[in-house]
């Protein structure tokens, strides 16, 4: 990220497939956050600010691609093994952004978690969430769909994304995916956006 040589490994940075300094990790704030959301065992690595929320938008909106392995690959054996036994899924975006971007961020972000992956959601219509109030992105959850229908009664599901914000993209993935009968569901997201409702809950941040 700094475009500088990682020297002085540290024992983590040696067992992991880093990309990016402890300098400019710290610059990233790691928290670990776990927490429950709708009854689901729920992780995410950061808070979305400051850096993390600039170099999501380069990586997202300037199509920087070259930034997908600094967010968390880092810790891609204490998550691999955290996961063993998974299935992946993919909260979606919309055809048109990922082809506009020509890549899925968040596909991209999550791959070296080397899981097998279920193409289980899909989004649809090209809403954009860049300038979307509170209000709005609550209810975003409308535009995903079962792209599939799989049994999934004998499977665990590790649903991914890179920002949770409101909630409701979440909410109704999971809603669809309880409807297929998995035999688990956790969530890993790369960041977590705590609102401040005291300015009316309004958030203008995320591209999605």
């Amino acid at each position: 990220m700094c475009f500088k040589e990682i020297r002085n490994k540290s024992f983590h940075h040696l067992f992991n497939n880093a990309s990016i300094c402890d300098k400019c990790l710290q610059k990233y704030h790691p928290k670990f956050k776990q927490f429950i959301f709708e009854g689901i065992n729920a992780l995410s690595i950061y808070e979305y600010k400051d850096t993390i929320k600039e170099k999501l938008f380069a990586f997202k909106g300037c199509y920087d691609y070259e930034l997908y392995s600094t967010f968390l690959n880092i810790y891609e054996n204490e998550l691999r093994i955290k996961y063993i036994g998974f299935y992946i899924v993919f909260v979606p975006s919309t055809k048109e952004s990922n082809e506009a971007r020509g890549f899925n961020h968040v596909k991209e972000m999550f791959k070296f978690l080397k899981l097998p992956e279920l193409d289980l959601l899909r989004k649809e219509g090209n809403d954009k969430q860049a300038k979307s109030t509170y209000q709005e992105r609550k209810k975003v959850g409308k535009h995903i769909v079962l792209a599939s229908k799989i049994d999934l009664r004998n499977k665990k599901i590790l649903l991914v994304d890179d920002v949770i914000t409101t909630g409701a993209t979440l909410k109704a993935s999971i809603n669809l995916i309880k409807s297929l009968n998995p035999l688990k569901i956790e969530i890993l997201t790369m960041a977590k956006r705590e609102f401040d409702y005291s300015k009316g809950g309004k958030n203008i941040d995320v591209i999605k």
